[in-house]
């Protein structure tokens, strides 16, 4: 391995073995920190040795050999001893030297504690009787062995060798001014054993010492390429030399790590190189810490607890040491290359703060991260600084811990990390006494940020707490931070919560005037849950009609209960829709786009302003508040609006849009999703359908229902289903799923049409499977609602509803007054599918090449795929998932994205009858041969 930037270091032992074979000889000190190369700078010594003719003996010391007497010495000499031949080993034991060969009987091996040691390892440097002797032989035999040939005597970690072998090499380098030896010996900084005196008493003799420093970028980039064979990028070199502060061995691990995992050297995973934590080095530096003094350890503990908001002063705190002792320590860890001096102090390299992690106990790190607490607590730090090491703190916490996880809560929600905030107050829970008024409000509060991310965990925290708290208003207050839309799912235990809490502030005689709001809000919480009830429905429309059509909406209150009354108007169609946009057009005006609204009643009141009127009406608010629901990063903010604003794409006439919008609104959701009829389930569904999306609407499906959903989804389930029948040709079955559909939904009390024209697409299927006047019947009915209701696009969907399957002239002028009544309805879909049915009439859809309007033909037996042929996009594709691609080399290949992949697959499937990627081969057969 070519050694980089150690020329002059080099040049230095080349001049001292020069001096020796002239007959003076040195000792050459190496030190630096851990991993700077100071063993790679010994191993490339023997070819330096070569050069000068010398003899070369090499030793490494290591803890675990520290008691054994003249071990290094024997690591020295034994090699060339054995070796050479009696005449050699006799003349070099000759005269006083003769005492040297006590060094290679079996006795000296023993532990030096069982032999006749005089002193302590560390005061022992006056040496009488047998060992003096040996020592003066060996001197004596080193000085005829280096007479033949010079010596080079190559000692690494010498901190780590034993007492005798360190009195020998004192008692040699005194004396070597005469021999031709050249000693060489590296020592570790920072080591504590480097502090022994008969350590310092050889270095102290030393002729030179040389001390390594880091590497250079330069240097960096010539090993970037000896390990990946190639340059590497500017960005990456500057990388990998900051991340190893110029260290070798550090450098070394993070780069073969890269190789081993498959990174090249480019700029695009620098920041990869940057993280990159090699693992394998973790021993090596555990074994350097732990042999530090306890303060030592206690100041890089206390680092690793900080982390990056510990200054010095406040590691010093944590540490339970003085200025000086912290100024020490940053002194012995930079010297042992462990940590950067700055203020604060770093740790060099991430791994290093994981060596030190390794050592601590779980109870160590659980007091330190308390005694932080209260240090970054008492310092005056922000809540957020606290609240992570209270997190971190297991058990009980101080009484004021919980006052800063609150505050700590609140400002997480505030930037937009729900999630982040729902952790604090859960760990606050945890010293919170059950039953109590405190606890209780610590509940609501986790329900109140819950709401962002995990609706059933926030009305279950929500049942939970309120019946804990003191007072009617206390408990009022608490319910109305759940979002009317939200309250669907609500269980049986927060809906008597929610009816308990809202009859005691209907109470005149209990209910001062000032807390008409809460009832307000109340009400309209009380009246969404029971929106799938058909009675309710009734009176809830009544309670709107006598408000009158200047219905107050100066406050929240006023406007929530408006939005929940204008939803019951909205899906029982029992209601002049021309109303139902005045008021809704009202309300919307009153609303800002910000993830507060659209966690409000809001998602009640575009569905009511989509089936009213046209799908413009709401575009535009959409877009900004699904904008401000991905810059707050709130999930649940986001399924809800995406769900309805790929609706309205779908509805303007914005297919592709509409399914990318939709699709991430279906990320957006958990994984346990279970979302009400009113929900996001029920506008992707239909987005699905009106953008002709069958990987989105199975997707739903599976997220949705399972054999048997509650009644409340069910509607959609069937609906998807029914949807995808029709789609595949099989119309009986589609049937089936729609009537079931429609009568969930009549069982709700949900008949408008304009919600979902369920009859009008049940017509169609009859029609197609010669069931004639049923069909009439249905699409009657349809016609029937719709003019009730009055919405253009409703009453314009009937029409080419019923004139679709009218035969003959009568047919054709139904279609006529479909186009009439939607050209100024807004609904440019609408509008394309009446323009495509008078065309069909009219003999033009025999043309070759026009595109089939989305949405609507399954229901009409024009059901898409129709033939079992693959487009040459299909064929390539499922061509390469036959051979084992996955969709995402599928997409890399193709140049799209996966979802893309998906899409050309499922219609691959469909047509070639196969249930997956197994039956792609069979059913390709010899296609996949020629490709």
């Amino acid at each position: 391995m070519t050694l980089y930037e150690r020329g002059p270091e080099l040049y230095v032992v080349a001049d001292a073995l020069r001096a020796a074979e002239r007959g003076y000889g040195r000792l050459v000190v190496v030190s630096g920190p851990v991993g700077i190369g100071k063993s790679a700078l010994l191993d490339h010594l023997p070819a330096v040795a070569e050069e000068h003719g010398a003899r070369v003996a090499h030793a490494t010391c290591v803890p675990l050999e520290q008691d054994f007497a003249f071990g290094v010495v024997r690591q020295l000499l034994e090699p060339a001893f054995t070796a050479a031949s009696d005449e050699v080993r006799d003349r070099w034991l000759a005269g006083p030297a003769s005492s040297a060969l006590l060094l290679f009987t079996d006795d000296l091996m023993r532990p030096s504690d069982d032999l006749d040691d005089p002193g302590s390892p560390d005061d022992d440097r006056q040496v009488g009787g047998v060992w003096q002797v040996v020592l003066d032989g060996l001197v004596r035999m080193l000085g005829t062995m280096s007479a033949e040939q010079p010596l080079l005597l190559l000692v690494d970690d010498l901190q780590w060798a034993d007492t005798l072998s360190l009195r020998l090499l004192g008692h040699l380098v005194r004396r070597m001014v005469d021999l031709r030896v050249t000693v060489v010996a590296t020592v570790g900084e920072g080591d504590p054993r480097a502090n022994r005196a008969s350590v310092r008493d050889v270095v102290r003799a030393a002729t030179h010492t040389l001390w390594l420093g880091p590497l250079s970028a330069a240097s960096v980039a010539h090993l970037v390429r000896d390990e990946f064979g190639e340059p590497g990028d500017e960005e990456f070199v500057l990388a990998c030399h900051e991340a190893a502060a110029g260290n070798p061995m550090f450098l070394k691990a993070v780069l073969t790590g890269m190789r081993q995992s498959g990174y090249p050297p480019r700029s695009e995973v620098a920041g990869t190189a940057r993280s990159l934590s090699p693992s394998h080095l973790l021993d090596r530096l555990s074994g350097r810490l732990s042999a530090q003094p306890t303060w030592i350890k206690r100041f890089a503990k206390a680092m690793v607890v900080l982390g990056h908001h510990g200054d010095a002063a406040l590691i010093t705190g944590l540490a339970e040491l003085d200025p000086v002792g912290s100024a020490e320590a940053v002194r012995l860890l930079s010297r042992l290359g462990l940590v950067v001096g700055e203020d604060p102090p770093r740790f060099v390299h991430v791994v290093v703060r994981e060596a030190v992690e390794q050592m601590m106990t779980a109870a160590e790190v659980d007091r330190l991260h308390r005694r932080a607490a209260v240090l970054l607590y008492d310092s005056g730090f922000s809540s957020e600084h606290v609240a992570a090491h209270l997190l971190a703190a297991t058990g009980k916490c101080e009484p004021w811990a919980i006052e800063v996880l609150r505050a700590s809560a609140e400002t997480a929600l505030n930037r937009g990390a729900p999630e982040v905030a729902a952790r604090y107050l859960r760990r606050a829970l945890l010293d919170s006494p059950p039953g109590t008024a405190g606890r209780a409000l610590l509940l609501v509060e986790l329900a109140t940020v819950e709401v962002e991310f995990d609706t059933q965990a926030a009305l279950r925290h929500m049942s939970q707490g309120v019946p804990f708290l003191e007072s009617s208003r206390d408990r009022a207050l608490a319910l109305v931070r759940i979002p009317p839309a939200l309250l669907a799912t609500a269980t049986q235990p927060m809906i008597d919560v929610l009816t308990q809490v809202a009859g005691e502030l209907a109470d005149p005689d209990r209910v001062p005037a000032a807390d008409r709001e809460l009832a307000l809000c109340l009400e309209a919480r009380l009246r969404f849950t029971r929106s799938r009830h058909a009675g309710h429905l009734v009176d809830a429309v009544d309670r709107l009609r006598r408000a009158g059509p200047e219905l107050p909406l100066d406050s929240r209150g006023e406007r929530e209960l408006a939005s929940v009354l204008l939803f019951a108007a909205t899906v029982t169609g029992d209601f002049p829709a021309s109303e139902a946009l005045r008021l809704g057009r009202r309300l919307l005006d009153l609303e800002p786009a910000s993830t507060r609204t659209a966690h409000a009643a809001v998602p009640l009141l575009i569905t009511a302003l989509l089936a009213a009127g046209p799908p413009e009406e709401v575009r535009g608010w959409l877009d900004l508040a699904l904008d401000w629901a991905t810059r707050m990063s709130s999930p649940s903010c986001q399924a809800t609006i995406g769900a309805k604003y790929a609706l309205v794409l779908a509805r303007v006439g914005k297919p592709a849009e509409a399914s990318v919008v939709a699709a991430s609104a279906l990320e957006a959701v958990s994984r346990d999703w279970s979302s009400p009829a009113a929900g996001p389930d029920a506008s992707l569904a239909l987005a699905a359908i009106e953008a002709d999306d069958v990987l989105l609407a199975e997707q739903i499906l599976d997220r949705c229902g399972g054999a048997e959903p509650r009644l409340s989804a069910s509607w959609t389930v069937h609906l998807l289903r029914g949807w995808l029948s029709a789609r595949a040709g099989d119309h009986a079955a589609a049937l089936d799923h729609l009537m079931d559909c429609g009568r969930s939904l009549d069982l709700m009390g949900w008949t408008n049409p304009a919600v979902l024209p369920w009859r009008g697409w049940a017509a169609g299927l009859l029609h197609e499977l010669g069931r004639q006047a049923e069909a009439l019947e249905l699409a009657e009915d349809e016609l029937t609602r719709a003019l009730v209701w009055g919405a253009p696009a409703t009453v314009g969907r009937a029409l080419r509803i019923k004139g679709m399957i009218t035969e003959g002239q009568a047919g054709v002028d139904l279609l006529r007054e479909a186009a009439a009544v939607l050209e100024d309805a807004g609904d440019a879909l609408e509008l394309t599918r009446v323009s495509a049915a008078l065309e069909r009439r009219s003999g033009g859809s025999s043309r070759k090449g026009r595109p089939v309007p989305v949405g609507v033909e399954p229901w009409f037996g024009a059901g898409r795929p129709t033939s079992t042929t693959l487009t040459k996009t299909e064929r390539r594709v499922a061509g390469l998932a036959a051979r084992g691609f996955t969709n995402q080399e599928i997409a890399q290949e193709f140049g799209v994205s996966s979802r893309a992949v998906e899409k050309h697959l499922t219609n691959s499937y469909r047509k070639l009858g196969v249930t997956g990627r197994s039956g792609l081969p069979a059913a390709l057969g010899d296609d996949l041969l020629e490709d």
